[in-house]
């Protein structure tokens, strides 16, 4: 039920994130979400996706690796946008970022409870 929590957290802040910067771009909450959304939602994401069905990883070990994918993730994600016709921006950027850990974070919900 814990691992639950931590991806509906997750998504939830991504949510939160998303209408933040659209709708208060110079908020000072945007800059202090902004750092874990980058650095750590879609490793822990992707994490979760990997390790479904069993809690092997201990928690250091699961923080240090959900930041190592997030931190190989997040400039893949940066790479393909340049190539697409809309570049990368911040509104491309913030909507692959937030679309990636909502797809993510489903397939992980959805794979826990299966």
């Amino acid at each position: 039920m814990f691992k639950q929590k931590g991806l509906v957290i997750s998504l939830v802040m991504s949510l939160i994130l998303y209408f933040i910067v659209i709708y208060y771009p110079e908020n000072i909450f945007r800059k202090i979400i902004t750092i874990p959304l980058v650095l750590y939602v879609p490793g822990y994401l992707t994490l979760r996706v990997l390790f479904c069905k069993g809690n092997i990883l201990n928690v250091s070990e699961s923080i240090a690796i959900s930041f190592g994918l997030s931190i190989s993730i997040v400039p893949l994600l940066g790479l393909l946008l340049n190539y697409t016709t809309s570049g990368l921006t911040l509104s491309s950027m913030l909507n692959s970022l937030v679309g990636y850990n909502l797809i993510i974070g489903t397939l992980a919900l959805y794979l826990i409870n299966k």
